[in-house]
């Protein structure tokens, strides 16, 4: 049996632990908003357009081609932008003419610094060769918009062909965005109705940000839900609550921010949401996340703690303030099941996250069989589960660091794991990597049954 010195060793080795791992999650976060705050953002689904596919052989790479090419992707391309980092899914192009035919994959990557885009596609043939596409293009004014120059070179020869390219964005969150226009359900018009009600209200709020940066930021949430974004909030907790709340019932959820700006209060169902005096008056006009984002979050993050307070700082040169607001932003797997319940939208909310009460094993990461039963093509439910971000590609340190959205089934393809997710306002994103890495990181999920 340890005696208390030891024990009191232990608890602080795992205290240091503990706030290492918040801490360098939350600064690569950081540096991630800042670069997002300042781009347009392409995340969405962009139709490619009518445009010529090449021929490429031992001269090289030149434009036209005669025969038949067919594209896993077919006419549209989904992005997903992190930072000024633009992010796409791998394609198969197989293509067949009188004098051969054949397969090759494309792997793909770009970036966007204000408006300029780049965007490099490269893959092996079958012929063993490298065929390399470039793209260099302008965004639009309105961000919908991107055209530009296309240039393929082959590694086998010198010919390089080059053509014109438009992208037009198509959807965000799997809505239309073409002409402005979009099929809204009665929920979501409903939720506008009522933005346009506190909009018109002429009285000034309780919080220190501006009525109609609310209400623009409402309405883009109630059409897309995926947008909201914790920004450089240690807020996922509150940030994956609040992306489903606004898609099963944009309504309340529009409700809830509008009375909290009024009122300085507001209410989740039968929780009361009093976030503290501070807070309320802290000046939250700030780039990111959105004032009614950080709004939102901040005060269902404040009302919960009992000790710590949640300041919401997003620029805090003080550093001990800035590891308080990360401590305090922690969010449990019983708060968020709470909150879920109290929505009133579900049956059944049930945690399995792997916690434990045993101090030496807190947490347990879960099993894959587990995982893959979660989400089904017949289940009704919203499941939120707890993960490493090292699974992310962020972390440096072993622990249940944050929540995101599961929008697919898991998958189990031979020595790997693939599934699709939401988090970080952006679209639904695949993750598709080894067994072993999603193992290590995944520890359960938090299921609302409908």
């Amino acid at each position: 049996m340890k005696d208390k010195k030891d024990m009191n060793k232990t608890t602080i080795v795992a205290t240091s632990v503990f706030v290492m791992t918040i801490l360098t999650t939350n600064i690569f976060q950081l540096g991630r908003s800042i670069a997002q705050s300042n781009q347009i953002d392409l995340s969405g689904s962009w139709d490619k357009g009518v445009y010529s596919h090449f021929t490429f052989n031992d001269e090289g790479c030149t434009a036209g081609y005669s025969g038949e090419v067919k594209t896993s992707e077919k006419s549209q391309i989904n992005i997903t932008q992190t930072g000024n980092k633009l992010i796409f899914a791998t394609i198969e192009n197989t293509y067949k003419s009188n004098d051969r035919s054949g397969s090759f994959k494309l792997q793909r990557s770009g970036s966007v610094t204000g408006n300029k885009v780049q965007i490099e596609m490269k893959g092996i043939t079958d012929l063993g060769g490298t065929v390399t596409l470039t793209y260099t293009g302008n965004v639009s004014n309105n961000g919908n918009t991107i055209k530009g120059k296309r240039v393929c070179k082959y590694s086998e020869g010198s010919a390089t062909g080059e053509d014109d390219f438009t992208w037009q964005k198509v959807s965000i969150c799997g809505n239309s965005v073409l002409n402005g226009s979009q099929n809204l359900t009665n929920a979501q018009n409903n939720a506008i109705k009522v933005v346009n009600k506190f909009r018109l209200n002429k009285k000034p709020g309780k919080w220190q940000i501006a009525r109609e940066d609310v209400s623009k930021r409402l309405e883009k949430l109630v059409k897309y839900p995926c947008l909201v974004d914790q920004g450089q909030l240690n807020a996922c907790g509150p940030a994956a609550f609040l992306y489903i709340w606004f898609k099963r019932d944009p309504e309340e959820a529009v409700r809830y921010a509008t009375m909290l700006f009024d009122n300085g209060t507001s209410a989740v169902g039968g929780i009361a949401i009093r976030p503290r005096k501070e807070l309320v008056e802290y000046n939250g006009e700030k780039k990111n996340p959105a004032a009614a984002d950080w709004m939102m979050m901040s005060a269902l993050r404040d009302s919960e703690n009992r000790f710590i307070k949640f300041r919401g700082e997003r620029d805090s040169e003080n550093i001990i303030s800035f590891i308080m607001d990360k401590i305090s932003g922690i969010t449990s797997p019983s708060e968020m099941k709470r909150w879920l319940e109290a929505t009133g939208l579900y049956k059944n909310v049930v945690d399995k996250t792997g916690y434990r009460s045993n101090i030496k094993d807190s947490w347990e990461t879960q099993n894959l069989d587990d995982a893959k039963s979660l989400l089904t093509s017949t289940s009704n439910r919203d499941v939120i589960i707890l993960i490493d971000s090292v699974m992310l590609g962020h972390g440096l340190m072993p622990f249940p660091s944050h929540y995101i959205v599961l929008t697919s089934s898991i998958n189990e393809e031979e020595d790997k794991v693939k599934f699709n997710y939401w988090t970080w306002g952006d679209q639904p994103s695949e993750w598709n990597d080894l067994k072993e890495k999603f193992l290590a990181n995944y520890y359960g999920a938090i299921i609302a049954e409908k």
